[in-house]
């Protein structure tokens, strides 16, 4: 058995904004990379989810495909896995934000 990571990619759709979209990283455990690909649609198939919120508004997470594989076993040191570009209107906010996930990752890590 084989281990790999999929990323996977849902469309969030909502009334106000259709521009929103989940990236997601997923453990798949399978003989083959055919096989790990048939796990990761499915799993994302099955994770879609509409959600009615209590002001009457819906909200929609939409599986769109698997946009990539890799096996565990064949990354290497320092290998990289994924890279993301993100345009914010604030950088002070951002750089807030992603204190706020460090710091909280590191408080479950202690747990």
């Amino acid at each position: 058995m084989k281990t790999f990571i999929g990323k996977l990619i849902f469309q969030i759709r909502q009334a106000n904004n259709a521009n929103q979209f989940d990236i997601q990283h997923r453990v798949f455990h399978a003989e083959s990379e055919e096989e790990a690909y048939g796990h990761a649609r499915h799993f994302g198939r099955s994770e879609e989810e509409t959600i009615q919120q209590e002001n009457g508004e819906t909200i929609r997470w939409e599986f769109l495909d698997v946009a990539g594989l890799v096996e565990l076993e064949q990354l290497e040191q320092g290998y990289q896995f994924d890279s993301q570009t993100v345009e914010v209107s604030s950088p002070e906010l951002f750089l807030n934000y992603i204190r706020h996930i460090k710091t909280r990752k590191t408080v479950a890590d202690m747990a």
